[in-house]
């Protein structure tokens, strides 16, 4: 919540070009980075708590030297990267050499997300979860929101404040997680160590391969936009994004629940009574989702208009937007349900597909029909994936979890959700 009322509170003292110039590095940066970083993270934290159970302090040792050196050395190598080779990255991808000056203030934090991560996964692996909300996520949230609130309206170059908010959260986070890690690695770090190299890649390859195919789907559409289309309309096309994302927090969150929910009746009554009970809990999500979906599209519409500046451009992309998080909303538990029943390949096959889809025709529909194109693929790719998750979850469980008054439901509000579109086009 926190982050993103920062996100509108940089919106609101940057214009479009400058917004952009900030958030389209941030996206690249955060893909390659958080790309090659997690690769360890779920490992670390599964075979920490493992280890600890069964006692087995040399692999305890082992686990944390070499994620230690792991996240150290990519750590030092990305900052490398970013630093002697922005002009190369900014001009080759980005297709603009202004992103240059961001990309290197960004190089100046990655060290510290690389140590970052490291730490907070020690953290989980050894149930510090009170410390990680206080050192990982508290503390240096509100260090960039004070960082923010006390320069960004004072000094001339807001894209220099806005770059190193997030530098300074990141150095913040790395200090605070090595204070409450100090004593785990001074007693834990030192000694015989014993490697298990297969068995910790093994584990981390799927889940890792899952979260970077989410992180891209998220993250490489206002690249494209920026590159395609210039810094000014990335900047709108993120600004349109970021004030959408509640409808798709709400999703993520409601599927969350229910997939906790789901995992305990699927224990208790099996596939069959499990599947049947979540025909009535799609109408209620649904309903749920179309209410929230309309008022944020209104709100989020006379938002970007209040803003002006540019940023009201914005209006159809953020409508369009939101109509793909509704029609997602559908189908989105009953992916929750396959992983509930166990059939993480379906579920791997759905995130496979749904992101080759979607950019696929975010890279199609830009070139004829600008940034609308690219807010466009995502309720068409969420329109192909919702008949893709009906179809395995009835091979699976036999039961059609689309009922007729859930169906009807859908189109009321996705017409509802259309005649926004038409409202945001009259007012742009």
């Amino acid at each position: 919540m926190i982050n993103s009322l920062l996100g509108l509170y940089l919106i609101y003292h940057m214009e479009p070009g400058e917004f952009g110039i900030y958030s389209i590095p941030s996206d690249l940066i955060n893909l390659i980075s958080l790309g090659v970083l997690s690769l360890l993270t779920n490992s670390t934290q599964r075979f920490l708590a493992e280890y600890r159970g069964k006692g087995e302090r040399e692999k305890i040792s082992g686990l944390l030297f070499f994620s230690l050196m792991y996240f150290l050395i990519f750590g030092f190598v990305l900052f490398g990267v970013f630093l002697v080779f922005a002009e190369n990255i900014s001009s080759f991808f980005l297709k603009d050499p202004n992103y240059a000056y961001a990309i290197r203030l960004y190089s100046l934090g990655v060290p510290f997300l690389a140590l970052s991560l490291y730490l907070a996964s020690v953290l989980y692996g050894f149930g510090k979860f009170r410390e990680v909300s206080i050192s990982d996520i508290l503390i240096p949230t509100i260090s960039r929101a004070i960082f923010l609130l006390l320069f960004l309206p004072i000094y001339p170059s807001k894209v220099f404040v806005a770059v190193n908010s997030i530098n300074i959260k990141y150095l913040v986070n790395f200090l605070g997680n090595l204070f409450a890690t100090f004593g785990i690695l001074k007693e834990n770090l030192p000694g015989k160590r014993i490697y298990e190299f297969k068995a910790w890649f093994r584990y981390s390859f799927p889940i890792w391969l899952k979260y970077w195919l989410s992180l891209f789907q998220n993250s490489i559409k206002p690249v494209i936009v920026g590159a395609s289309l210039g810094a000014s309309l990335g900047g709108i096309f993120k600004a349109s994004s970021l004030i959408s994302s509640g409808v798709f927090i709400l999703e993520v969150a409601i599927s969350n629940v229910l997939f906790i929910e789901m995992s305990k009746d699927f224990g208790k009554f099996g596939t069959l009574n499990t599947a049947l009970k979540l025909r009535g809990i799609t109408y209620k999500v649904v309903l749920i989702m179309g209410v929230f979906s309309i008022l944020s599209s209104i709100l989020g519409i006379f938002a970007l208009k209040i803003l002006g500046r540019g940023y009201e451009g914005g209006n159809i992309v953020l409508a369009v937007m939101i109509l793909g998080y509704f029609l997602n909303s559908l189908s989105g538990i009953w992916q929750a349900a396959l992983q509930s029943f166990g059939r993480s390949d379906m579920v791997f096959l759905i995130s496979v597909s749904y992101t080759i889809l979607d950019i696929l025709l975010a890279i199609i529909l830009i070139k004829p029909f600008g940034i609308l194109g690219v807010a466009s693929s995502f309720p068409i790719s969420a329109v192909f994936i919702t008949f893709l998750r009906l179809y395995l979850f009835k091979k699976v469980s036999g039961v059609n979890p689309l009922s007729l008054k859930t169906l009807i439901i859908t189109l009321i509000f996705s017409a509802l959700l259309v005649l926004v579109i038409y409202l945001a086009q009259s007012l742009a």
